[in-house]
Formats: C-alpha cells, structure tokens, sequence
C-alpha cells in the first residue's frame, strides 16, 4: 500500500509548481508591463497636446477678440467727427499698427455717402443722386494672417445733422472712376478741400444753402478739348443733394506732325505752319496747333509739335495740313490718322498737295493764250478749262483737236515766236509752217503727261510781219494711243520765257467759305525741274497764287486742290499774260 505524502512534502511540491509556472509566465508579464507604460505616456503626451490646442484657440480667440475691440473703438470714433471730418483723411485712412500683447493690429476706416433710400454709393446712384448718409466701416487685421481667421469688419450709418450736400465725381478717358483730382469749395459754407477717391468721387456735407463754386486741381490732366478741368458754380439747398457737373479728366498727351508732298511721282519733304487734330467724339472742337504766318513772320516747318494739352482718346484723331480741317478733302485715301496716348508724343506724317509755282518772266515778250483772238483756228478744235489734265497749261487751259488737217494760224511781228504745248499718252504728230515753209514735224506723245513743253521755237527773224502755222498731221508714233495736238500759248516778240531766276514773293489766298484766311509761304529759288515750291498750309480747296518779283505781278487760280492732284501753278510776270499789272501782291 502506498504512502501518502506529508503536509511538508505537499507544500514543497506546490512551490516547485508555483515556480515552474511563475517561470514560464515571466516574459509575457514584461511585455504587458511594457504596454501599459507606453499607453501611460500616450494618454500623457495626447493631454499635453489637447492642452496646448486649447491654449492656442484661447489665444486666437483673445486675439480676434481684442480686433473686435478696435473696430468697435474706430466706429464710435468715426461717430464722433463731424461731417468734414468724416469725408476727409480722418473718415478715410489706415492707422499706424498698435501692438497689445506682442500682437500688431491695423485699423482701417472708411466713410463714403450712400443714398438713405436705396443705401447705394451716392456717384453711382441713378437718376437724381443723393448723399444723405454716411457709410461707415472699420476693418482690423493682425499678424501673422490674422490666425488664419477672416478680418473683423464692422460697418455702421451715420446720419449728418441738417446741411446740403454737393457731389463732385470724375472719370477717365475710359470711364471709368478717376482717384487724385482735388476739389475746393467756396461759398457760405468754409469747408476743407477733398480729393476723389478711387471711384472718381468726393463729397462735400453738412452745406449751409446758398451758391458755390468747385474749382478743380490735378497737373497734367485734361478735359475732352485740352483744357484743364473748368470751375462748376451753382446752388446747393440746405435740405437736399446737388452734384456739380461731372468730369471727365485724362493725362495729356502730344502729336508731333511731319509734312510731306509729291512731285513728279515722288516724295519729297514739305512744310506747314499749322495743323489740325480733328476727333469724331461728340463736342470735341478741332484744334489748331502752329502757327499762321504773316506777310513779315513766316513760321513754316517741316515738324510742328503740339503742346502737351491733347486729350488722348481710345478713337484715333484725323490729322490735317493747314488750318481748315475737313475742308475739301479728297475721299480717297483720306487724311492720316493719329492715336494719342496718355503722357506720350505720338507722330503723323500729313500729306500735301505739291502746289508747284513756276514763276515765268521774258522781258518784253507778248503772250497770247490759246483762247485769244490773235489766234484763227479752223474747225474742229476744242477749248478745254479747269481740268485736272490742264492743270499745268498756261492759265489752266489749253485747245486741241485730233482730226487730220485742222490748223491753227498766227500772224505776228518780231523777231521770235514759240508754241508751247502739253505733250500726252494720246498725242500724236504736228506739221509746224514759217511764213509758208515746212520747218518742223513734232511728235507731242510723251507718258506721263508734261506741260510748257516748247513744241517749237525760232529766234534771229527780221523784225517783220511772220505767219505761224500748226498743222494736226493725224498720225502717232507706235506708243501713243491718239492723235491729238494742244494749244497752250503762243509766244512772240522778245526774250525766251524762263523761270526766274531769283526768288519771286508768293501769296497764297485759301478761297472757300470761312477759312479765306492768307498764308505766306516760304519759296525756294526757281529750278527749271520744280520752281519755287510752295506748301501753302491751306492745301485742301480753291486758291489764288499770286506771285511778284517788286516791280509787277499776276495771279493765278487753283481749283479744286488735294494732295493726290501734283498741281502745278504756272504765273507769268511777262506783257500780254493775263492778270499781268505793275505793283505787288496784295
């Protein structure tokens, strides 16, 4: 039989279970100890942090707090100026930064007049504006980016105590608000000057009624016609709004002209003593720039700048030569056009007519013009006047025929004769007779058209009766596409005309209807290729040109001028030519 085991045996046995499972179990009980500290210290870490989040809410809420303050501090000051102060640098500023509890605020105030009806801003009220409150509103920010958090933006009405109220508004070239322009105000009431603000607008309040005057300041800015911006008067009723008359202002600008015309198919340099700058926007009056001369001043000059006082317009300006504007213009093309922009000198070059005088003298020579009576022709001829193709002929007008056979006869006495004649793309041959005799066959093509060509010439005869006979032959040389043969004069007696070879005085006379004023161009000494060449300034009508050498003179007529016709104006200081009388140019 078995023995059983003693208490004491028991006891050790269960100890060396005890230890046995205590050994097996110890390194689970470390980790778990282990877990648990590290749970310990993130409950630890995640209160410091929530605390720490909550200290730094408390913070922004302190500060947007403190923001709010201000802006209630700023709108009980804005409360408490008047209605002179409200409109001016008081009721509209930033203030300095203000630093309370290492955290920088900036307070920014503005007061604008707002319709009581509507509450809209009184410069942009439609219909009858309105300025019988003030809008106020006080913004504070702060640093850093205000927390993150929105501005604090207070706005509040104040209503000003009884008074009239002026409205001054101003915008740009565009139309849109124009900020800087200072108004000042005088009448029963002293009040401060104001400036416009970004929307173009300034308010005057708190008016005793009776009549003002607002004059305007801002250097460099102009009005639609050039100048600075006019004084506005009128009445302001102590119990209602008024607004003056509004402006529209811009930087001014310049235009800086250069003149050119054409001769003989090219272009050459040209002078004016005036130009004018002409706008299509509606009330703009054109504007002269230069200046006209006189018998004893000339001011002619190939650029011509125009004060700095233009107003620069999105739409360009029509520039024109002289002082008439759109007097006569030819359509085609149309005169240059010129942008103006602001603080700027934009450039135009202006085109002229090449009004070309030649001034002819031959001593004692007689002229006789195709149309006179000295001169018999048979049938079949034509007289031709004031056409662009005789434009360069003697007195502007010439005779011709093309049909085979047609004469034309001069009986004359001295001791030369000369034919002069337009030579042309349709002209064809002429047989020229002396006292009965062939002398001469001449071919009168030429491409383009010339003028005074001398056709024929003879000089040294006896001092007798001669006959002069021009015969149309009817026939052309390969190139032309006629047979025509022109007329122009008739020269006989003394020396052969010529171009004088000093510098004759040249008049010009603008015609038309209200523009007749005078110019006096300057010459140049005459060359047998130009003459004198004369930019009268007026170069887009109907002139007179009259030209003297101090002892005699003679006019001539100009119709119908623009600056695509090359005109030539021949004038003939010699006996017989028409208009030829002693004394000068008027």
């Amino acid at each position: 039989m078995q023995s059983q085991p003693t208490p004491v045996a028991c006891r050790a046995a269960l100890r060396a279970r005890v230890a046995a499972c205590l050994r097996a179990q110890r390194g689970d009980t470390l980790i778990e100890v282990l877990v648990a500290a590290l749970l310990v210290a993130l409950i630890a870490a995640a209160s410091l942090t929530g605390f720490g989040a909550v200290g730094g809410a408390v913070g922004n809420q302190r500060n947007e707090e403190q923001a709010a303050t201000l802006a209630q501090q700023d709108q009980a000051r804005l409360r408490g100026l008047n209605i002179t102060q409200l409109s001016g640098s008081l009721g509209n500023q930033t203030a300095p930064p203000v630093t309370i509890d290492g955290t920088a605020y900036t307070v920014t105030s503005k007061s604008q007049f707002v319709s009581g009806a509507g509450g809209a801003a009184s410069c942009t009220t439609s219909g009858t504006a309105s300025a019988d409150e003030v809008a106020t509103t006080s913004t504070v920010t702060w640093s850093p980016s205000n927390d993150g958090r929105p501005p604090v933006i207070l706005h509040g009405i104040i209503t000003p105590a009884q008074g009239g109220s002026l409205i001054i508004s101003a915008t740009d070239q565009n139309g849109d608000g124009l900020a800087g322009v200072t108004a000042t105000v005088t009448g029963p009431s002293t009040v401060a000057p104001l400036t416009t603000d970004s929307s173009g607008c300034a308010v005057f309040a708190g008016l005793t009624g009776g009549t003002y005057t607002v004059s305007y300041s801002d250097p460099g800015y102009v009005d639609k016609n050039g100048n600075p911006p006019a004084s506005w008067t009128g009445p302001v009723t102590s119990t209602q709004t008024t607004a003056a008359t509004p402006l529209q202002l811009a930087q001014d600008g310049a235009i800086s002209a250069t003149f050119t015309t054409t001769f003989n198919g090219s272009t050459q340099p040209a002078t004016s003593d005036t130009f004018v700058a002409s706008n299509g926007n509606a009330g703009i009056t054109p504007r002269i720039f230069g200046t006209a001369s006189t018998p004893r001043t000339t001011a002619y000059s190939s650029t011509i700048v125009s004060p700095t006082t233009v107003f620069p317009f999105s739409s360009a300006y029509s520039a024109y030569a002289g002082t008439c504007g759109p007097n006569s213009w030819a359509t085609t093309p149309g005169p240059p056009a010129v942008t103006v922009n602001p603080g700027a000198t934009s450039s135009v070059v202006i085109p002229e007519p090449a009004m070309i005088v030649l001034p002819w003298t031959s001593g004692s020579a007689t002229a006789y013009n195709d149309n006179s009576g000295a001169l018999n022709y048979s049938s079949g001829w034509t007289h031709a006047s004031g056409q662009s193709w005789t434009s360069g002929d003697y007195n502007n007008d010439e005779t011709y025929s093309n049909t085979a056979g047609n004469t034309m006869t001069v009986t004359f006495t001295g001791t030369s004769v000369q034919w002069l004649a337009p030579y042309a793309g349709n002209h064809g041959y002429a047989k020229v007779y002396l006292d009965g005799t062939l002398v001469s066959t001449v071919d009168t093509y030429a491409s383009p058209t010339t003028f005074r060509n001398v056709a024929y010439s003879a000089s040294g005869l006896t001092n007798t009766s001669h006959t002069l006979r021009i015969v149309v032959k009817g026939t052309h040389d390969g190139s032309s596409s006629g047979t025509y043969v022109s007329i122009d004069e008739i020269i006989v007696g003394g020396a052969t005309p010529a171009l004088m070879t000093t510098m004759p005085n040249v008049t010009v006379t603008d015609t038309d209807s209200g523009c007749g004023n005078e110019t006096y161009p300057p010459t140049q000494i005459p060359t047998p290729t130009q003459g004198a060449l004369a930019n009268p300034g007026e170069p887009y009508g109907n002139f007179t040109v009259c030209v003297d050498n101090g002892s005699f003179h003679n006019t001539a007529t100009v119709t119908n001028t623009n600056f695509a016709a090359g005109n030539v104006v021949n004038v003939y200081l010699y006996n017989g030519a028409p208009g030829y009388a002693s004394g000068t140019c008027p």
